[in-house]
């Protein structure tokens, strides 16, 4: 159904005049009941509807709240909605389209909400003063707008202007009280100015007097989580959640008529964003199904949630199944982008590749997936083109470019990622980011003393939210190395011969493991599996797969039969990656299956056993400058020089316990595979049982899909800039260094090198 001229000013009018309610009472009396999929009313007056719904349910990011495929769209009358696809751009990530839709608007025609639209779209290229010029212009136009002081704080915050940010939100809530942005925005700012303990205490006051005042129970949560009080955070949300069983069901479309159902799914989905940004999954899936079991009809953002994270756990063909429910025609680019992250997951990177071309536009999304899977691929080039098309506006990708090791900073870069630290509305991973990305680019100066200022607090910055305990690994080396005895091994008969068979290669993280399999990987009869975690789900699901088992793993070994050991054999080799070639061989290089040799030995005890070893203090150094994005699960003492020195006591202990028990396995220095190349890989290959192939020399040539931190590395020849590496840093790293058990410990030493016989 089209509109007329007449009704689309109206309706625009309307908007800037924050009358949402009306818009919609408007829209669905003149043009009938309409959806954000909607393709019977003119894309203006579904573009209206769309922002009027999202600006009425602001904290309800999942529901109905994407709209962003309207960007694809042809608009009759465009130039009566100029400051509306402006806001679509930005929303998209591309602010300088944005500016190109505003740079042509008539000065009569320059509101409150064009200088809006303009300042956050400067905001977003890093235009900080321009962008407050511009607010500040909109303030003075509509004085009466809560929007326009929420954004002339954020242009402060920028600016480093803290307390006339704190001016400005304080504003903003005098117009709006239950203002989200601006609730946030002044816990950040008040955390920056060590004002977090007033501020917390002031918000548990406004919570306990209004408890049906979604926001501010949610700002108090959000505080907990910005002040890494991530237990009070859960323990807080979760008693506000009624029992999803007692709650009557409703339609996703009927949820704004119901407050309590509003507040309930708020609630859940806050909670679902932490558990997920702390990688507890499962919990976040729980908490999806309670959302799933009383809103019926539910809208494709809901469903695409819980595809996403079935996703992240694994369940790839539930995902799947679950994702082909929404209809072709809905949200096409999100359900594209849904696939191809399970393609990720499943480790089909060109399938992944494909299915990406099915979407027209290069927003920001869609342009980070294609740099991701290009560099998985190997295509580092391509790679850093669609990063550096990102980087213009985009903070983040900036900084992932500089942390890939794939862009050389000008000293413009290097000051706009200072500048960018400044803002504490940032979050914290990003923060972390740009100070990893800020160390490389002084350590590319040489300049050591700057590079470690910003390497240690990035990894602070981790630290502080991850809160990782070193003891209990500690403990569970000690458990693993009293329920591994030689008798283990002696009860049990050899198990029969698998095919593929498996070459296991395990160490530290970044000593050398991704380099190795690589190589092996390069040879024609060898399937190169990256980091399988096979291993690691059998040992944690053993009690749930055997029910016979009194005791978890490790204390079950002695109960453990012949035919359970076979079955976990057998899941192992059924969960390998396709072989579509039938390679007689396959690699598993998941460095922590240090903790799993013994297992190995007694799963698989024909299958080579490859343990890579590097100087501790390359190794801790190079952990240190990693900023794994697994820092919240096993890797997080990578973050503090002090954790990194007791997991490098746990790993020697852990390996000099099964020399003990003389498990065979071939040990080399990766120090030595650098300096002789060609001699190495002929030993590793022949330790393997692999006949001499020409091409494990040329292996940065090798096109695969590689997971790691080391993906760029292994693109390039053999080099030996890494080697000594910590010397430069000696002195920083002496809090790690000092940590060392040399009883067990060992650095590398030229006059000491490993006969490799």
């Amino acid at each position: 159904m089209s509109a007329s001229k007449a009704q689309i000013k109206q309706l625009v009018r309307l908007l800037h005049d924050e009358d949402y309610e009306n818009i919609l009472n408007k829209i669905n009396k003149e043009f009938g009941e309409v959806s954000q999929q909607d393709k019977k009313v003119s894309p203006e007056i579904l573009l209206i509807y769309c922002i009027a719904k999202r600006k009425i349910l602001p904290t309800l990011s999942i529901a109905d709240s994407n709209f962003l495929h309207l960007r694809n769209f042809s608009y009759k009358y465009q130039e009566l909605v100029t400051c509306e696809l402006s806001l679509l751009e930005i929303l998209g990530g591309d602010p300088s389209k944005a500016l190109e839709f505003l740079k042509d608007t008539p000065e009569d025609e320059k509101n409150g909400t064009y200088y809006s639209r303009y300042g956050t779209a400067n905001l977003l290229i890093g235009n900080y003063s321009e962008a407050l010029e511009a607010y500040q212009q909109a303030i003075s136009l509509e004085p009466e707008r809560a929007d326009h002081y929420n954004n002339q704080g954020g242009a402060l915050v920028r600016l480093l202007k803290f307390e006339d940010a704190l001016v400005a939100y304080e504003q903003c809530l005098n117009l709006q009280p239950d203002h989200p942005q601006a609730n946030q925005s002044k816990i950040q700012v008040s955390a920056q100015l060590n004002k977090g303990d007033e501020i917390i205490s002031e918000l548990q006051t406004k919570a306990e007097n209004e408890p049906d005042n979604i926001q501010y129970q949610l700002s108090l949560f959000n505080t907990y989580v910005r002040f890494n009080m991530d237990s009070a955070a859960i323990t807080f949300l979760r008693s506000k959640l009624d029992d999803f069983t007692e709650i009557i069901k409703i339609k996703q479309s009927d949820l704004p008529q119901s407050k309590t159902h509003v507040a309930q799914v708020n609630y859940r989905l806050n909670l679902i964003e932490l558990l997920r940004s702390r990688k507890l999954n499962i919990k976040a899936l729980a908490l999806t199904n309670q959302i799933l079991a009383f809103i019926t009809e539910p809208g494709d953002s809901l469903i695409l949630l819980k595809v996403g994270i079935l996703t992240e756990l694994g369940f790839c063909e539930e995902a799947r199944t679950l994702l082909q429910t929404i209809e072709t025609s809905s949200q096409i680019n999100r359900n594209v982008i849904a696939e191809v992250n399970i393609y990720l997951a499943e480790g089909k990177e060109t399938q992944a590749l494909e299915c990406l071309s099915a979407i027209d536009n290069d927003d920001a999304t869609t342009l980070a997936l294609k740099s991701r899977i290009h560099l998985l691929l190997g295509d580092i080039e391509a790679s850093q083109d669609y990063l550096l098309k990102l980087s213009s506006a985009n903070i983040f990708a900036l900084a992932s470019l500089i942390n890939a090791g794939n862009h050389d900073p000008s000293e413009k870069i290097i000051e706009r990622l200072n500048l960018a630290l400044g803002n504490p509305l940032l979050p914290v991973t990003l923060q972390s980011s740009i100070n990893f990305a800020l160390s490389k680019c002084y350590d590319k100066q040489k300049n050591s003393k700057e590079s470690f200022r910003y390497l240690k607090r990035g990894n602070e910055l981790m630290a502080e939210s991850i809160k990782y305990k070193p003891k209990s690994f500690t403990i569970k080396v000690n458990y693993t190395i009293n329920n591994y005895k030689t008798g283990i091994f002696l009860q049990h008969k050899k198990l029969p011969k698998s095919k593929p068979k498996p070459i296991f290669i395990v160490g530290m993280p970044r000593s050398g493991t991704t380099l190795t399999e690589t190589i092996i990987g390069a040879h024609a009869d060898v399937l190169p599996c990256g980091e399988l975690d096979t291993l690691t789900r059998i040992t944690s699901q053993i009690k749930q797969n055997y029910p016979n088992l009194e005791k978890f793993y490790p204390f079950c070994l002695g109960e453990i039969s012949r035919d359970q050991l076979i079955s976990m054999a057998n899941a192992y080799i059924n969960n390998l990656p396709d072989n579509p070639n039938h390679l007689n061989f396959i690699t598993d290089k998941m460095p922590h299956n240090f903790m799993n040799v013994g297992l190995i030995h007694l799963l698989f005890p024909e299958s080579p056993i490859i343990h890579v070893m590097r100087d501790p203090r390359d190794t801790g150094l190079s952990n240190y400058q990693q900023n794994f994005e697994a820092k919240y699960g096993g890797l997080g003492y990578s973050c503090d020089l002090e954790h990194i020195g007791k997991q490098i006591n746990d790993y020697h202990r852990m390996m000099q316990h099964w020399r003990t028990l003389e498990i065979p396995m071939f040990e080399f220095w990766y120090e030595d595979l650098v300096e002789n190349q060609e001699l190495m890989t002929r030993k590793l290959l022949n330790y393997c049982g692999l006949a001499w192939d020409p091409a494990t020399l040329s292996f940065h040539e090798l096109e695969r899909s590689v997971r790691t931190a080391s993906i760029t590395q292994v693109r390039k020849k053999m080099y030996k800039t890494s080697s000594s590496k910590w010397k430069r840093f000696e002195e920083e790293l002496a809090p790690m260094i000092n940590v060392f058990n040399m009883d067990s410990v060992a650095f590398y030493s030229k006059d000491q090198r490993l006969a490799y016989d």
